[in-house]
């Protein structure tokens, strides 16, 4: 009865653990990581290079991919499609030339209210870039589901593209009912801490990765009310050292610990350079 007892302890120490941190270490994969890296990054390839998986980061595997949606009007693009294990939605995120002016904007954010979700509000400019595709987003995730009721869904962006990633796995939660698992590199702050809260509840968290002193993770700022999903994976010294942060979005111990901030390490992620792709049509 004693062995009993400790082990219900036990079980009910590690749905605390689940609940208050959002996950637990052990579910982190760097592996999984480096890949959904290279799927992020291959959203900022051309388009006819990503259609047929040939680009420069199309480097894991072979993904099949089925959709490419775009919008002209707020230049966003993505893709979606699917490897053995999974379903993929990617967004590309802002181009590498322009890249000062919008983290320059990105200080004065605006926002605006979430749909009927009392008091939560978004940023005003993410928020319109995804409406611009949400019909093709939608139809790809519910064919691609269709087609493979067993994958995963993963959605994938780096910077602007992490934004749109956030955005679109509550809505394919909202709209369809699917689940999907997050894999966000060098991620702004989407909406408030009411939005972070109900963002939470609805999807269940994101791998929400960031690099030593990443300037972009701490834009839009805190004081203009903007708050942070989890769970935020901090690579503080090296590519290969990590730390799994607690579950409140903005674990004072990791990345909010820093005020000397880069530009440079917004555009390396897990040893892999961003501007290595330029050449190749990756910008």
């Amino acid at each position: 009865k004693l062995r009993k007892r400790q082990m219900a302890l036990v079980s009910i120490w590690l749905l605390s653990l689940f609940f208050v941190f959002g996950v637990v270490e052990a579910q982190y994969s760097l592996a999984e990581s480096t890949k959904f890296l290279l799927y992020s990054y291959s959203a900022y390839c051309r388009p006819e290079h990503v259609q047929d998986w040939s680009c420069y980061w199309c480097k894991d595997g072979r993904l099949n991919v089925t959709n490419l949606f775009t919008n002209a009007t707020s230049n966003t693009w993505g893709y979606a499609g699917y490897d053995s294990d999974h379903i993929v939605i990617a967004f590309r995120g802002t181009e590498v030339l322009s890249i000062d002016n919008w983290i320059s904007d990105l200080k004065f954010a605006s926002t605006t209210p979430y749909k009927n979700i009392p008091n939560a509000r978004v940023h005003e400019g993410f928020y319109f870039a995804y409406l611009n595709i949400v019909g093709q987003v939608r139809d790809a995730a519910s064919s691609l589901r269709r087609a493979h009721p067993s994958k995963d869904i993963i959605v994938t962006g780096h910077s602007l593209g992490a934004a749109l990633s956030t955005l679109a796995a509550l809505d394919i939660k909202e709209s369809l009912g699917e689940s999907s698992t997050v894999w966000n590199y060098g991620d702004p702050r989407v909406g408030n801490d009411v939005f972070a809260e109900y963002w939470t509840q609805q999807v269940g968290g994101a791998w929400r990765t960031v690099n030593r002193a990443d300037i972009v993770p701490h834009l839009p700022p805190q004081a203009f009310g903007f708050h942070h999903i989890p769970t935020e994976i901090w690579f503080r010294d090296s590519f290969t050292d990590y730390t799994v942060c607690n579950g409140s979005g903005e674990d004072p111990d990791c990345s909010d610990s820093l005020f000397a901030l880069s530009i440079p390490d917004h555009l390396s992620y897990l040893g892999f350079e961003f501007v290595l792709g330029l050449p190749h049509g990756c910008y």
